[in-house]
């Protein structure tokens, strides 16, 4: 049995880990503990992998805001597609800057298109008073918006650049 060599048990832990990831955002809720704000509830942890999957995703929804829901999709990608290893260090770092772009961007848009919608984590929202106090909003969104479609096009591993 092939699948069971050696080879393939980093994928396989990697796609488990993205997946209790994935978990562990979609019961994210505002009242668990994160790695900034240990409190406790009352009521206790109502994330389902309980304090482990409420501190990781909490954290990044505080860090990325509603972007984070795409790094178990980059994380899935990362373990599973075949690439050779020299390159991994390159996916992870175009993946960050992908995840980066993408809050960014929710930040510019976000008061825009609807008020009173903070949920761009502290990476929109530091982008979002760069781009006021800098550039303005369209020109920091043009700007943002060639570095994600440059992050997808190394994250989706097309060879055009």
């Amino acid at each position: 049995m092939d699948w069971m060599s050696a080879k393939h048990w980093p994928k396989g832990i990697g796609a488990v880990l993205a997946v209790l990831l994935g978990i562990g955002l979609a019961t994210f809720q505002l009242d668990d503990p994160t790695f900034t704000n240990l409190r406790s509830h009352s009521q206790g942890i109502g994330n389902w992998l309980g304090l482990p999957g409420a501190l990781f995703a909490g954290s990044l929804v505080e860090a990325l805001g509603s972007a984070a829901l795409a790094a178990p999709l980059l994380l899935l990608n990362f373990f599973l597609s075949p690439r050779n290893r020299p390159r991994a260090l390159a996916y992870l770092g175009w993946s960050l800057v992908l995840l980066a772009g993408l809050s960014s961007l929710h930040g510019l848009w976000s008061e825009a298109l609807r008020p009173g919608l903070q949920a761009s984590g502290l990476m929109g929202w530091s982008m979002r008073a760069w781009a006021l106090r800098t550039t303005g909003p369209i020109f920091g969104s043009a700007i943002v918006g060639v570095v994600v479609l440059a992050a997808l096009n190394r994250v989706g591993y097309h060879p055009c650049l």
